[in-house]
This record gives structure tokens, sequence and C-alpha cells, in this order.
């Protein structure tokens, strides 16, 4: 059982905190729990929303207009460090890391390492890019001062020790994307007439998230069994105009919250997804899930999910998906929450780090 009283300040480091998604969603529950729970929290980033938990300082750094992406990092990265030399000189606190910074006790590996081992050519050294974010990938996570590493899926782990055999696996564990808890006036979705079967996609990043994929998926089910919809969330509808040539095929845009209420399946046969964390959405809902093997969440033990090995044709999909229509795919399941992942944060992270007063550079 862990105990709050002998916590010393844990500072999170994340560039953009706020509930927009993705990372940031991850690290803003995991934040705003710990600090429900007593938790002493402090954020360091370089954006935030202006709506948050009183408990949580925020040091928000000057934002920099520096391009391309990787030299951000690097100033974001610097920056981070003279804050925390600055701020919390000689005292006791846990760094927790989103980023890939220089100074961090704790690190969460969000998305896949930057390619697996070999797959580079030797020209790969000829760009400056490349060789920063590699070494800034390599510091984050192997550095001495690293006493914990967290990846969010069976699938990102894998792959981090492909590419880095001698990492060291002793203090690696998996600290997967939460949920709400389902309440007692959780029901199962709607159930909608055999001759009408609503569809969704929902993914920003349209492609690395299979848009193409489940269009061609979507299309061929409505060839074979008739009346159906596909509406796609989240991807703005430049450069997809496409997509209204297709019938039955609506773009939603990006929205605050799915009406998953609405919707039989969601197809989501991506071909890079460290986790997924709209599956667990999904499936929290009711609404049942067709995705590829390279979906983190894929390895959820979920009873209305179908995973489809994404090299498999269209056939095999449209197959797998008509079977899946006719499961039990309409009863929520939640197996993990976000306050399970703040116990695991507690009892099996933090506790374990040894701390000692910071001096910069300590964790290097």
């Amino acid at each position: 059982m862990h105990s709050i009283d002998a916590l010393p300040q844990l500072v999170h480091v994340v560039r953009r905190y706020g509930d927009v998604g993705g990372m940031e969603t991850y690290v803003w529950k995991l934040t705003h729990r710990l600090a429900e729970v007593g938790v002493n929290v402090v954020v360091i980033c370089e954006e935030t929303s202006k709506v948050r938990a009183s408990k949580i300082r925020v040091i928000e750094l000057p934002r920099g207009k520096l391009r391309p992406r990787w030299k951000a990092m690097l100033r974001f990265r610097r920056l981070v460090d003279v804050t925390l030399s600055k701020e919390f000189q000689g005292e006791s606190l846990i760094v927790h890391s989103h980023e890939r910074t220089i100074s961090h006790h704790v690190t969460t590996f969000h998305g896949p390492p930057m390619a697996p081992k070999g797959y580079f050519s030797s020209l790969w050294w000829l760009s400056p890019r490349l060789r920063a974010w590699e070494k800034m990938e390599r510091h984050e996570i192997t550095s001495k001062g690293v006493q914990k590493l967290l990846v969010v899926s069976e699938l990102v782990r894998q792959q981090l020790c492909n590419k880095y055999p001698c990492l060291n696996t002793d203090i690696m564990h998996i600290a997967m994307p939460g949920v709400e808890p389902l309440q007692s006036t959780d029901t199962a979705s709607a159930s909608f007439e055999p001759s009408q079967k609503k569809f969704l996609f929902v993914g920003k990043e349209w492609k690395r998230k299979g848009l193409i994929k489940a269009v061609e998926i979507f299309s061929a089910y409505k060839s074979e069994f008739g009346n159906a919809t596909l509406d796609v969330f989240g991807p703005d509808a430049s450069g997809l105009s496409w997509l209204k040539k297709i019938d039955g095929v609506e773009l939603k845009g990006w929205v605050s919250s799915v009406p998953w209420q609405e919707y039989d399946i969601l197809i989501h046969p991506a071909s890079c997804e460290p986790f997924g964390m709209v599956i667990s959405e999904a499936r929290r809902e009711g609404v049942g899930v067709l995705l590829s093997e390279l979906v983190g969440a894929a390895s959820l033990p979920y009873r209305g999910v179908a995973v489809v090995p994404l090299e498999l044709s269209v056939e095999r999909w449209v197959r797998a998906l008509h079977i899946l229509l006719f499961s039990d795919y309409k009863r929520p399941e939640v197996l993990w929450t976000w306050d399970d992942l703040v116990d695991f944060h507690l009892d099996h992270v933090y506790s374990k780090v040894e701390v000692i007063p910071f001096v910069t550079g300590h964790c290097q």
C-alpha cells in the first residue's frame, strides 16, 4: 500500500500540458489523479490549458519559434534543466519526464523508438535531424540516472528491447493509459437494425492510424452486405477530398467527445500505434473494435475486439468484421482505469526511486 506522506515533490515534464488527447491526456489524467490523492505535483511545460487543478503548480516556459521540431526539442530540454536547477536546487524531488529530456529519474516512453535496430542505412548519419533525435532518445532511456523506464504497452517494450539489446529490463514496467471507471448507469451501446450498420474511424494522424485501409474495409463490407455508413472523426478535411466521393463516408472533423452510443464498430487498422487509447474508450462504451496487431492495446483481453494482421487481404478483414458484428461486443468493458494507473505509479514506481537532493545534472 502506498504512503503519500513519504513521497517527495513530484515534477512532471511535458511540452504541452492539457487534456487534448494522446500522450498529453495521459499526463493530464495522471497528474490530476495524483494531486487528488495528496501528492505534491509540479508540471514543467511549454504550453498549458488554463483550466486545471489548483493543487498543481505549473511552470510554463517561454515558447520558442525554433524550427524544425528537433531544434525546438533541444531548446526545451535545455530550458527544463535550467528551470530544475533554478527552482529545485538542493531539494528532494522525483523528476518524471514524458519528453526527450536530460535530467530525470523516471521516464515514460509513449511512442515507438525512431526505428528498429539496423533500419537506417549509412546515409542516416548525414542527417542532423535524425542524429539529434537518436541521441535524445538514447539519452532519455539509457542515462545512468534513469531509475524507472515506463512504456505504454508490451508492443513498445518489445520494440525498445529489439533496438537496445543492452537495455536494463529490470527497470522497465508497462504503464498503460486508463479510462474512467464504469458507473452503475452505464449500459450496453444502442442496438441498430440489421439493415443499418454504423462504423467509425477516430484519429487525427489518419495515415498512421489506417484511414485508407479502414475505407477499403468499409467499402468492401458495404458492397457485400449492404447498407452501412462510416463516420470519420479527427482529421481535417483538407487533403481528404477523395473521401467525399465514397458513398456512405462522412467527415466529422475534430470533436471534444465522440458520440460512441451511435455506433456499432470502430475500425482501427493502424500501421503504428503504441497503445491506442481510443480502443479502451470504445470498449468502455460497448462499441466493438476491429484493429491490427500493430496496436499496443491489441494485447489486452477484451471480448469485443477482433485483431487482424495488417498484411491480410481486405476480404479477410471484412470477414472478421462480419463475425464481430454477431458477437457479444455491446457489453461495456473496462480493464484498467486512471486510478489503477495512479496506484501503479505510487506502489511500483515512485516508492522505488532513490531520492537525493537535486543537483544540476545529477540524473545524467
